[in-house]
Formats: C-alpha cells, structure tokens, sequence
C-alpha cells in the first residue's frame, strides 16, 4: 500500500460516493491513486504526480483513456482552464503538523507555504473540487464555506479521522453508484437488489418497461411527485 492511500476499508468508498457526474477526472497529487483505479472512469482522466516512481507505478496498474504526467501540480494546476464538467480531487501529503507522529513519508513534502497556495489555487477554480487532509487550521480557515465531513480511516498507525471538503453542493447524483453502503455487508446487498431489480426490469415487455422507465424518471425530476407514497407494484 502507498503511504496516505486511501485503499483502507470504507476510505476510497466514501470518497466516491460523494462525486458528482463529472467528463474530466483530475488527480494532482496522485500516488498510487486509488479513487481513480476504483471509480467509474471519466471521459478524460488525468494523473499526476511529482515522483516518477508513482507515474511509473500507475503505468503498469492503470488502462484506459487517461494521461500520466510526471509535474508539480503546483506550477501545472494554475495554466489549465477547468470546465464546471471537470472533477479535481486533491489529496496532497497531510500537513507535518496534523500527522500522528510528525514525521516525512514522501520524497516530495509541501511546506506550509506550498499548501497555502495549493489552497489558493484550488479554491479560485471554476471546477468542482475534493480535498482531503487531516484537521489543521490552515484547511480549515481556507475552506470555511466549503461543504464539510468526516469520517474514520483505518492507516498504518490505526484508525484516523479523515476530512473531506467539497466546493459542490451535496450530489443529487453521483458519477457512480458500484461504491454505494457504509460497509461491505452494505454494498452487497445493494448490489443484490440492483441485480435483482434490473433483472425483472429487463423480463417485463417493453412497453411496460418503458412505461416505468418514465415514471421513475418523473419521479427523480418533481420533488412533488417523489414526496408521494409509492403505488403497490408487481417488482
């Protein structure tokens, strides 16, 4: 496992089930990048990171439409042009100050300095936009009217509480849904029901079929309508 990666339990699960539909995926601070590897891919997906070790590491563990750029997102964050289509999500090395034993992990720290301007330059961006860290001040000042949780993450030193801010409103609906429950036993069973349900789905004649297809869809598009009790139904 790569240090401060969020493979651990629950961690990468959380993460995507907070992103919205998105074209373009962007991890500046990539590692080993596991919300990338686990999410639905984007359109476009852009990896980078400062150590060529880790480009080279996802050269031979990812596929797909996706960039890997070896570069300091630092300098390379404030030349592109984001449109609101494009995710970033941002999981820099935590602060020293906020880390359990206060001590390097990487070959590329950012001074407090570095994750000053990391946060100013995330926070003038016209994309959406995840952050994680762990609690320090500096994060929290900046992203004071960013949307806000926790949650807890299992590392090497034990259990931590991760935060997570977000520039987005919470999703009406998500890029993907496979990640969906608070733990394994959880996501299985949603699983089940999908499996089940789209197995039916897909028995009933067509025009049945679509008939639901278009309910459900007015249902999700009036507040009006998904306020009332549902109907009996043959699923």
């Amino acid at each position: 496992t790569y240090p401060g990666g969020k493979e651990s339990e629950g961690t990468a699960q959380t993460i995507i089930n907070q992103q919205p539909p998105h074209d373009t995926y962007t991890e500046p601070f990539a590692g080993h990048a596991a919300i990338a590897r686990w999410k639905r891919p984007a359109l476009n997906t852009i990896l980078i990171d400062r150590d060529p070790v880790c480009t080279l590491w996802l050269s031979l563990h990812t596929q797909g439409n996706l960039q890997l750029l070896t570069e300091d997102s630092l300098e390379w964050l404030p030349k592109q042009h984001f449109s609101a289509r494009t995710l970033i999500y941002c999981d820099p090395p935590y602060t020293l100050r906020s880390r359990a034993r206060n001590r390097t992990l990487y070959d590329h720290e950012m001074t407090l300095e570095d994750h000053e301007r990391l946060l100013q330059i995330l926070t003038s961006l016209p994309c959406m936009v995840q952050i994680s860290a762990y609690a320090d001040p500096l994060y929290s000042s900046y992203l004071r009217n960013w949307r806000h949780m926790t949650f807890q993450s299992t590392t090497r030193g034990g259990l931590a509480t991760e935060h997570l801010w977000m520039s987005y409103p919470e999703p009406k609906a998500l890029h993907t849904y496979t990640h969906l429950g608070a733990d394994y036993r959880e996501r299985e069973r949603i699983k089940r029901k999908v499996n089940r349900w789209t197995s039916r789905l897909a028995a009933l004649p067509q025009l049945e079929r679509l008939a639901l297809y278009s309910a459900i869809e007015e249902t999700i598009n009036s507040p009006e309508a998904a306020a009332q009790p549902l109907p009996s139904s043959d699923l």
